[in-house]
Formats: structure tokens, sequence, C-alpha cells
């Protein structure tokens, strides 16, 4: 198992994005927008819309599950173990 770290030097631009790619596929910009309050909810929303490449499996990567969280951290990996966060 793996965790994700994203340097997120935009925040704006990431929530934009994902606005604007809900409403490519048809969602409403005032839904789209309620949908995507954040950047963890930006993030969470840009991998549901890339979908998972089933040729991962081939590499080691298993997909968990439809449930995914994504939140802010006050430190990154190299500072500290896992149960830390």
């Amino acid at each position: 198992m793996a965790r994700w770290d994203f340097d997120v030097r935009d925040p704006d631009k990431v929530i934009a994005t994902a606005i604007a790619r809900l409403v490519a596929k048809g969602y409403e910009p005032d839904d789209a927008a309620d949908h995507v309050k954040d950047v963890e909810q930006a993030l969470l929303m840009l991998h549901e819309l890339d979908g998972w490449e089933p040729e991962y499996e081939a590499i080691g990567l298993e997909f968990a599950g439809s449930v995914a969280s994504g939140r802010a951290i006050k430190k990154t990996i190299e500072d500290g173990d896992d149960e830390d966060f």
C-alpha cells in the first residue's frame, strides 16, 4: 500500500480545472462548483474522471475499491513515520 503526496502550488487553478472538467462532462456549473469546494475534493474528482487503467494491475497496482479519501496533511513523508498521519 502506498500513500500519494501532492504539492499543490496553485489551489485555485486545481479547483477550477476540476470544475471545468465536470462542466465538460455535462454538469451545470453551479452543481460542479458545489461538488468541488476544496483542493482535496478537486484531486479526488480529477482521479475519478481520469479513471483506472486495467494495465496498472500488471505492474502491481490494484484498485482497492470506490471509497477514496483526500485530506491535507501537516507534514510530508520525510517528516516522520506513517503512523503520525
